[in-house]
């Protein structure tokens, strides 16, 4: 068997869809295929456009990764999409990542483009604030 794409191919040939695997980065749960993330433990469903870049930002944290290579993972090599759209896109996930606590997740890099963090738990009295989706 072999990949290709998002197909593995099996030795005859055929081929069956990949489902890809859920990403687990301790606080932050990433669902593999669903638009869904559980943010420590409480589940969130995303639109799509921010579960693409929940999911590449997340399979990549630690890199700072450039503004061409998000805006060509969320949207190919659609020239008509500008970084406004993925600046707006990025604003709203963040939100829903930070929420009211002030936690720092994708964070921008002056002239490049953006690194995702996964930041630790900031202790609060009645557990973690989130806002709603």
């Amino acid at each position: 068997m072999h990949r290709s794409g998002r197909l593995l191919y099996s030795t005859n040939g055929a081929a069956h869809p990949i489902k890809p695997l859920p990403i687990d980065l301790g606080r932050l749960r990433v669902d593999g295929a669903a638009p869904r993330m559980w943010l420590d433990g409480m589940e969130t469903v995303l639109p799509a456009m921010e579960f693409l870049l929940l999911r590449y930002l997340a399979e990549r944290h630690g890199e700072i990764l450039p503004r061409r290579e998000l805006l060509t993972a969320a949207w190919g090599d659609r020239p008509s999409v500008s970084s406004n759209s993925l600046a707006v896109h990025l604003a709203r996930l963040r939100n829903r990542l930070e929420g009211d606590i002030g936690e720092d997740w994708i964070r921008p890099i002056r002239g490049i483009g953006y690194q995702f963090l996964v930041p630790p738990r900031l202790p609060t009295q009645h557990g973690p604030v989130r806002q709603g989706s």
